[in-house]
C-alpha cells in the first residue's frame, strides 16, 4: 500500500531535503509482526539512507515519529487509541507527565 503519511517520495521525511539517489522506505512500526501491518496500513515514510540509519539509532526521535504516525493512523482510519493498541500492541502517544514539586518546609 502507498504511504498514508507522506505523498512525496522524493523528500526525506526526517531532514525534508530532496532525496537524490537511493531512497529507503521506513516502516514506522517495525518488528516481525508490525512491519507487515505497517505495509498493509500505509505506515511508512521515505528517507535518505543516512537519515534512516540515524533514526534507528535515536530512540526519542523514533518514538516521536511513531507517536505522530499513530495519530495519523487514528485519524485516517477513524479509530481510537484502544483500536491502535489492539492492532500494534501498544500506544506511542505521549502521556502528560506529572511533575511533583518538592515540598518546602
Amino acid at each position: 500500500m502507498r504511504s498514508i503519511i507522506q505523498n512525496d517520495k522524493d523528500t526525506c521525511y526526517v531532514c525534508k531535503k530532496h532525496i537524490a539517489g537511493s531512497r529507503e522506505e521506513h516502516h514506522v512500526f517495525n518488528g516481525t509482526a508490525n512491519r507487515k501491518k505497517s505495509e498493509e496500513d500505509g505506515m511508512k515514510v521515505y528517507l535518505h539512507k543516512t537519515c534512516h540509519m540515524w533514526l534507528h539509532n535515536h530512540p526519542i526521535s523514533n518514538r516521536t515519529i511513531k507517536a505522530r504516525c499513530q495519530k495519523i493512523w487514528q485519524d485516517y482510519y477513524k479509530k481510537s487509541e484502544e483500536d491502535f493498541i489492539k492492532r500494534y500492541g501498544k500506544s506511542y502517544l505521549w502521556k502528560e507527565l506529572k511533575w511533583h514539586k518538592k515540598k518546602e518546609y
